[in-house]
């Protein structure tokens, strides 16, 4: 009997299977979390600079160029996205002091921890 026909291979190549899978999930969600948390750290930070436009925006350039130089290959730090960040923050309806970190995002409302 080959080996891969035998029902207890079958069993453990399936659970580990489903193991890679469960955890490849994990992974992404903790991923995205840390991501969301790293963008509203960033947009924080912009608004409690009183970034605007104006100075705010060749900061804001600058900073997005040092960041590309500082992080080459790394997409997502462009001026527009980290004015987004900025947009990000103050599009949520809680007082920045309330929510020191961002934890998950529930039918549009935010709960903080």
């Amino acid at each position: 009997m080959e080996l891969t026909q035998h029902k207890k291979y079958n069993d453990i190549l399936k659970q580990i299977i489903s193991d890679i899978k469960s955890t490849r999930l994990i992974v992404a969600r903790r991923v995205n979390s840390e991501m969301m948390q790293l963008y509203w750290n960033i947009g924080k930070r912009l608004s409690f600079e009183g970034l605007e436009k104006g100075y705010g925006s060749s900061v804001v350039k600058q900073l997005a160029n040092d960041l590309q130089q500082e992080f080459p290959g790394t997409t997502g730090f462009s001026a527009r996205n980290l004015w987004d960040m900025k947009s990000f923050l103050s599009s949520i309806k809680i007082p920045i002091k309330n929510c020191d970190k961002l934890s998950h995002f529930y039918l549009g409302n935010t709960i903080c921890l």
